[in-house]
């Protein structure tokens, strides 16, 4: 089976996912050691299963795995982004928002970049990235102001698995 399949066959029962699900992504990533898309979507369900037998930097592994098989894969310099601001690594976390916008996560990187923009105390280029949103008025975006606005800076949370193929 290709990765595609099962990758969409595991996303569509969202919220029903279990360690089974991980192992079937790991034993495929064995044939498919260099897709990028397995890599972060595998992540992203390692960080949303307990798994007994993963390491704690299980995703961060899988996430840097994937930029090296393709450093312009911008979903996964997205996943290293949320995951070094969650972990409050928030310089390599700007550092991954930035290298996912130059890769084509343009809007969808933009928030998180404020986000960590706030976090770092510059609140003018937070706002300046916010800016950039072509829908000002998306609830995300609006959010995010008035957390600025408001001094709430903490890491994102965030529903992973909607990283959409390819990218």
């Amino acid at each position: 089976m290709e990765p595609d399949d099962t990758i969409w066959a595991i996303r569509h029962r969202a919220g029903e996912w279990d360690a089974s699900d991980i192992d079937q992504l790991i034993d495929l990533s064995k044939s498919h050691p260099d897709d990028p898309y397995l890599l972060d979507v595998l992540g992203d369900l390692s960080r949303v299963v307990k798994h007994p037998s993963l390491p704690d930097d299980f995703a961060f592994r899988c996430y840097t795995q994937a930029v090296a098989a393709d450093p312009s894969y911008s979903a996964a310099h997205l996943s290293l982004g949320y995951w070094h601001d969650t972990m409050g690594n928030l310089p390599d976390a700007k550092n991954h928002f930035l290298l996912a916008i130059a890769s084509g996560s343009d809007e969808i990187a933009r928030v998180p970049l404020a986000s960590v923009l706030a976090q770092l105390g510059d609140r003018t280029s937070a706002y300046v990235e916010l800016d950039k949103c072509v829908d000002s008025e998306d609830l995300d975006v609006s959010r995010m102001r008035t957390e600025i606005e408001n001094g709430q800076h903490d890491p994102l949370d965030i529903d992973l698995i909607e990283c959409e193929p390819g990218g």
